[in-house]
């Protein structure tokens, strides 16, 4: 088995390897370069508050429709609203009319159920007869 030998450390390599400076990056600030990134934010920028800008245009759009449209239910239910009213107000005198119809009429009440009873069995005689 091959056995590996570790330096010394502070002590320079004796395999005579010579250590260089790594590569230094091809990025120097300039003026120039630091313009470049600064109209390539602006840019960047330009382009989000167009997306943004078309992004309200159409919430714009959309906040119009629904407006319309509960413009358009609000007349409907003001149209129901006064149907109701009005067929409320029927049902009350019409509720008024059977109460009192009932109050003065209470002993022709019992007569109305007896005429009206005889007249079913009269017409029960005649389906099933005939």
């Amino acid at each position: 088995m091959p056995t590996f030998e570790l330096p010394n450390i502070g002590t320079k390599p004796s395999t005579g390897v010579q250590y260089s400076r790594l590569p230094v990056n091809d990025y120097e600030p300039s003026p120039r370069n630091e313009t470049q990134i600064q109209q390539d934010l602006i840019n960047q920028q330009d382009q989000s508050l167009d997306d943004l800008s078309l992004a309200i245009g159409r919430l714009g759009l959309l906040g119009s429709t629904i407006n319309q449209e509960l413009e358009t239910q609000k007349v409907l239910l003001e149209s129901l609203d006064r149907d109701m009213d009005r067929t409320q107000s029927k049902f009350e005198y019409v509720n008024k009319k059977i109460s009192e119809f009932l109050k003065l009429s209470d002993r022709g009440s019992c007569w109305l159920i007896f005429v009206l009873s005889v007249i079913l069995l009269i017409l029960v005689f005649f389906v099933f007869y005939t």
